[in-house]
Parts: structure tokens; sequence; C-alpha cells
């Protein structure tokens, strides 16, 4: 034990890393009924992050989280988007692992995070390409990071959206 909660900074510096190599972000959003261009997540949206380590590869789901943001479509293609954010508690990020979830929550709690943020800053959207180029603050704990997410978008027949990046 007295060797992991050594290792707690560097494995903390490496779980962040980790988290902004975000290999799979999956977010479907739905209209809300008050504003045409409004949108928040609901209960199908769910974030994945997948990793490695020394020892495996592991990956982690979250299904209860808060997302929104402003998007404008046009006849079906979306082309532009503003005010994405999302706050995603710690809690709420689960493995197939038992031991992989202990790790994090020692982790997390070693490290007083309870949370993880992202608040857009910047975008472009290629709908052409149906993709988008989102920058934003990703916030762990209290340490903030620039990062850039590649996302691709699916409009779906109900005028809901879906990102993976």
């Amino acid at each position: 034990m007295k060797n992991l909660r050594k290792n707690t900074p560097q494995k903390t510096k490496l779980f962040s890393l980790l988290l902004l190599m975000v290999i799979v972000v999956c977010i479907s959003f739905v209209r809300a009924t008050n504003e045409d261009t409004y949108y928040k997540s609901y209960d199908r949206s769910n974030i994945l992050i997948e990793g490695s380590s020394n020892m495996a590869n592991w990956s982690i789901n979250a299904t209860s989280f808060v997302c929104d943001g402003r998007f404008e479509l046009e006849k079906g293609e979306l082309q532009e988007l503003s005010e994405l954010s999302f706050a995603l508690p710690v809690t709420q990020l689960k493995s197939e692992n038992p031991l992989m979830d202990t790790a994090m929550e020692e982790l997390f709690k070693h490290n007083q995070i309870t949370e993880v943020t992202f608040k857009q800053t910047n975008a472009m959207v290629l709908s052409v390409m149906k993709m988008a180029n989102v920058i934003g603050e990703l916030q762990i704990g209290n340490k903030q990071n620039r990062v850039a997410l590649q996302l691709s978008y699916v409009v779906n027949e109900d005028q809901s959206l879906t990102f993976r990046g």
C-alpha cells in the first residue's frame, strides 16, 4: 500500500494524460422544447474512455453526467456549435474490473478530484465531412488543460445528435 501511495502523483499524471487522450466519446443530444437550438444529453448518452498502462489495456464508462450545448442545424446538417460543456462526477466512472474501480476511487480521493469538466472555447464544423473540431478547457481536479477534440457526428432522424471522437 505504501508503494501505491508513493507513486500516486505519477499515476495521477498518467491517468490525466490518458483521460486527455479520449479515444471514444459518444454523446447523444436531444433538442430541448424551449429553444430550437439548445440541446442537452439524455439517457442514451455515455462517455467511454479507453487507455492503456504498462499492466493492461482498460476502459471506463460513464452514463450519468450533464452535457449540453447550442447547435445550429440547417437542412439536416450541423452548421454551428457553441457552448458545448460537460460535467462528469468521477463517482460515475465505472469499469468492468472491480480492482480498477477501487484503484480509481483511491486515486481520485487521494488527489481530491470529484469531477471532470469540459467547456468549449472554439469550434469549427466541417458539415460536408460530418466532423467538428472543438477546442476547450478540460479540468480534472485543480488541473486545467486546453484540449482539442476531433468529433464525427450524426444527425439522427429525430433531430438528435450523436458525437464520437
